[in-house]
């Protein structure tokens, strides 16, 4: 696969993004192997995806989440933008942000895969108490999959103000909702819901 990595920011610039999964390990250049930063002695230039920008002037970058194939555990994974000072990446290249990817093993599942499948739309909503009615949570990646343990993703998505998010499923089916918030922790995971 190539380009899931997407980020806007300033036009003509050197990015460069750093695969994390949710442990807080960073994945080496080759996706092979993840690892806490720094050990064996390595540095951003070991973790490095290149970012290129899509087009002269457009300030959208691109770089690909797992080109060499070896990122084969499906899940929810972060990849820090830098901004590269000059040379090679390096530690102390200051952050400009993140992008996230929800990933099946082999590509990125996004809101498309989900529409494509069809089915009708499900509006799941995520509260702070857990139950309909409880203040609601912004922002939060959603993704739904087949199987408790998480690796048939069939679609995800991002909460709205009113933290709401659709999910295109088939109806009868059983699905389990997953969710992911930096500073959030939600109750027992996954969800297991039956689609209407």
């Amino acid at each position: 696969m190539a380009n899931e990595i997407h980020f806007s920011f300033t036009t003509g610039l050197t990015l460069y993004g750093v695969r994390r999964n949710t442990a807080g390990n960073v994945a080496v250049s080759s996706g092979a192997s993840w690892e806490a930063w720094g050990a064996s002695g390595h540095d951003a230039d070991h973790y490095d995806v290149t970012m290129t920008e899509n087009g002269t002037g457009s300030s959208h970058y691109v770089g690909s989440f797992d080109a060499s194939s070896n990122i084969t555990d499906a899940g929810y994974y972060f990849v820090d933008i830098y901004k590269k000072a000059d040379g090679n990446p390096a530690t102390g290249d200051p952050v400009v942000g993140v992008a996230e990817i929800i990933w099946n093993g082999t590509s990125e599942v996004g809101n498309t895969a989900a529409a494509i499948a069809g089915g009708s739309a499900n509006v799941y909503t995520v509260t702070t108490t857990g139950v309909s009615g409880g203040p609601a949570v912004p922002d939060v990646h959603c993704w739904a999959t087949t199987d408790s343990a998480g690796a048939n993703i069939v679609a995800s998505g991002i909460t709205n103000d009113a933290g709401k998010v659709t999910f295109y499923l088939d109806v009868g089916l059983t699905y389990y909702i997953f969710k992911q918030k930096s500073g959030f922790t939600f109750g027992s995971q996954p969800e297991e819901v039956i689609a209407t």
